[in-house]
């Protein structure tokens, strides 16, 4: 019984984690629509939706026990697709400020961007390193913004950037080195760089 028990609430919160997931990349269209419409409460409880689960589906998959190259690439995958719809909302809902850090604005974009096109085009998978850089940038890009508007200061958004870029650089380096896709990589130095690779999952 206790064992029935630990495996069906171990299942409970895989699907949990599954399901926050899927919310987080639904909000991305979600939150373009309410910038769209002018809704600039709805956009914002949106996109604090979307980066609470992003801080609670990992945790609730390796309680879980459930962790896998596939959640991975689509945690990856949700990830970006908040990011950049935040991105692009703000610029839509706030042009003044955006137009004036255009430049920034292309620079986090391609930071994104860029580390993903190339191990699509090396692996021909997507990547979801999860590197220890790529979660720190997630949390701080969308502090440095609500401290960039609230201050009319840029800086906490350059050193967003910056550290964004730095992260990128990092992705770009353990796609060069790995021979085969790998999710769950930490950092540069990582000892899974040189493990055997696992085998991605269709």
């Amino acid at each position: 019984m206790g064992r029935r028990m630990f495996v069906a609430h171990q299942s409970n919160l895989s699907a949990w984690a599954d399901r926050l997931t899927h919310a987080r990349m639904v909000s991305a269209p979600v939150l373009l629509a309410a910038a769209m419409l002018d809704a600039p409460r709805v956009f914002v409880v949106v996109a604090a939706c979307g980066f609470l689960s992003d801080a609670l589906d990992g945790p609730l998959a390796r309680a879980a026990h459930s962790a896998s190259p596939r959640g991975a690439a689509l945690d990856s995958r949700a990830d970006v697709a908040l990011c950049v719809a935040m991105l692009i909302g703000l610029a839509i809902l706030l042009p003044a400020p955006f137009r004036a850090e255009r430049v920034t604005l292309v620079v986090v974009v391609s930071a994104y961007v860029v580390p993903i096109a190339v191990g699509w085009l090396k692996f021909r998978t997507l990547t979801a390193y999860h590197t220890i850089l790529a979660r720190v940038s997630l949390v701080v890009l969308p502090l440095s913004v609500v401290l960039w508007l609230a201050w009319q200061t840029a800086w906490p958004v350059h050193a967003a950037a910056a550290l964004l870029t730095l992260s990128a650089v990092e992705e770009l380096a353990i796609t060069l080195m790995l021979p085969a896709p790998r999710h769950d990589v930490p950092h540069l130095f990582s000892s899974a760089i040189h493990a055997s690779p696992s085998r991605p999952e269709p």
